[in-house]
């Protein structure tokens, strides 16, 4: 007798889908927008930086927070007359005076400091535009100053040696000249006082679109008042 297995029977399979990829998720489309992005709103956009916000004022020094300045216009003394500087810096606050050897040297003392010099200034950088005029030694002198020659004075009251050296213990005062654009011309000035004082001063200046600058002359003398005084 012989014996035949059976024959296995067909499992019937699912049929495949005719469109594979459409099992497959769709890519991400890249879409390129025609139109150009939102222009900022009028608040959000810088402010467009004017004339004197792109030209900066020639002797111009930083202002760091947490220090003391005082600015004193020149303006006050236009068309008055003034002796020395001290009829210039006269109302600014913390600022001092004696008077020194000669008639137009005046000691000058921030907060105190410099208050028992005898001569010139110490412990106070004095600068010209920017310019430190302080002699090697730390004396700085004001009796070559004319105040008719300055537009503003800035005063840097307390310590001030991080800024302008370890001269500036006390302070710094920087003289700013006239600009060019504020004369926009020639000016001049005579006055007379007692004891032979004489000063003739002229200041001319102007501005372009590529220079500006700034001339002054002084011719100033005197007798002084006492002996051995005159310039």
């Amino acid at each position: 007798m012989v014996v035949t297995p059976p024959k296995p029977k067909r499992v019937s399979q699912a049929p495949r889908p005719r469109a594979i990829a459409a099992a497959r998720p769709p890519a991400p489309a890249v879409v390129q927008s025609a139109t150009s992005p939102p222009s900022p709103s009028p608040s959000a956009a810088a402010p467009a930086a004017g004339p004197a916000e792109s030209r900066p004022t020639p002797g111009a020094l930083p202002k760091p927070p947490g220090q003391t300045i005082t600015t004193v216009s020149g303006e006050r003394i236009k068309n008055a007359p003034a002796f020395t500087v001290e009829e210039l810096l006269q109302e600014s606050p913390g600022v001092s005076f004696k008077q020194g050897n000669g008639p137009r040297d005046i000691g000058i003392s921030i907060r105190g400091s410099n208050a028992r010099n005898t001569f010139g200034i110490r412990n106070i950088v004095v600068l010209e535009d920017g310019f430190s005029v302080t002699q090697p030694d730390g004396l700085s002198r004001t009796d070559l100053l004319d105040p008719h020659a300055y537009g503003a004075v800035d005063v840097y009251r307390g310590p001030s040696s991080a800024m302008f050296g370890n001269y500036a213990t006390g302070g710094a005062i920087n003289f700013r000249l006239w600009r060019g654009d504020q004369i926009n011309g020639a000016r001049y000035g005579f006055e007379s006082g007692s004891f032979g004082y004489v000063n003739n001063y002229a200041i001319i200046g102007g501005r372009t679109e590529q220079a500006e600058g700034t001339a002054f002359m002084s011719d100033v003398r005197g007798d002084g008042y006492i002996s051995h005084s005159a310039f």
